[in-house]
């Protein structure tokens, strides 16, 4: 999962913090997407959203 990802590319960062940014992230995408009126297919919506927490952990 990607939490997962970020608490293991993190360990000095609280496990809860990243959980929460995580879930934090997904509605705001959701909530984005849907004030979009729906512009992106939800394959590209959940490629913005992965690529960006990508970035996150490297």
């Amino acid at each position: 999962m990607v939490a997962d990802e970020l608490i293991k590319a993190h360990p000095n960062i609280p496990h809860s913090y990243l959980k929460h940014l995580v879930v934090s992230h997904f509605i705001e995408t959701l909530s984005w997407w849907l004030k979009k009126g729906k512009s992106y297919s939800e394959q590209e919506v959940v490629q913005f959203y992965l690529e960006i927490l990508k970035v996150g952990s490297n």
